[in-house]
């Protein structure tokens, strides 16, 4: 299934710090009384004080230190004053605007990837059981390739485009789909499409595991593996799924 954790600790960084803006700005008198702008100077600097500090306690604890990580923690602190502050009237409202302009700017960079993997996720599940049809931009992400990936859009065998694999000479040369609804329940067959271009037959592995199996050691006892050959033009594969999940006996 999609997984998107990097997506929610940006978003956590962000609502974080504009949590912990609104609290600075509440309960301490001394900042509290302050004009907007200053304000807002001495939370950011706060801000980075202890977004740096927290980043330096991880390098204590073996974690890696990150100043992308900071970036988001002034992101949500120049949230909250663009959109949730009381005094932010204090300022014309051609300078707001701006300001909101230019923070909202910076959002929506980080927050491409959230809605890419939220339509991905919408667009998978409406798909299924079809895997992958190529019919979005992003579904060439879910692939992962030893060589190179393109969207082929006039070979095809029926709805959707296709996904043009170019495999360089290599041991392992390699391609697979990490990304796709889990749940196969109720269902009796994979079924791919390949079209093969080479004159010669083509002798291809594929390979099917669970998350189990990347915990246990990745042991070929443990994962379904079958040897098919492709001619050339149009190969259609069918593979039990009932194989799959008493593979490999």
């Amino acid at each position: 299934s999609f997984t998107c954790p990097w997506c929610q600790w940006n978003l956590g960084h962000i609502l974080l710090f504009v949590t912990g803006a609104f609290l600075i700005t509440r309960s301490i008198k001394g900042i509290a009384s302050l004009p907007y702008f200053k304000q807002l100077l001495l939370v950011v600097a706060l801000t980075i004080l202890i977004g740096g500090g927290i980043e330096r306690l991880q390098l204590l604890v073996g974690r890696q230190c990150s100043f992308q990580d900071v970036l988001l923690d002034i992101y949500g602190t120049l949230a909250f004053f663009a959109f949730f502050s009381l005094k932010r009237e204090e300022i014309k409202k051609i300078q707001l605007r701006i300001f909101q302009l230019f923070v909202a700017l910076l959002l929506f960079n980080q927050g491409l990837p959230l809605a890419e993997f939220i339509t991905n996720e919408i667009t998978a599940k409406k798909n299924f059981p079809i895997l992958s049809d190529f019919e979005t931009f992003f579904e060439k992400e879910r692939w992962k390739s030893s060589g190179r990936l393109s969207i082929e859009k006039n070979l095809v065998t029926g709805r959707g485009k296709s996904l043009k694999v170019d495999l360089l000479p290599a041991r392992y040369a390699n391609i697979s789909l990490d990304y796709f609804p889990s749940n196969w329940e109720g269902f009796k067959y994979l079924k791919v499409s390949i079209f093969c271009t080479g004159p010669d037959t083509v002798k291809i592995h594929v390979r099917i595991h669970d998350e189990l199996h990347e915990k246990k050691g990745r042991k070929y006892k443990d994962r379904y593996n079958s040897a098919f050959f492709l001619k050339k033009g149009w190969n259609n594969i069918t593979i039990s799924l009932n194989n799959v999940q008493n593979a490999p006996s």
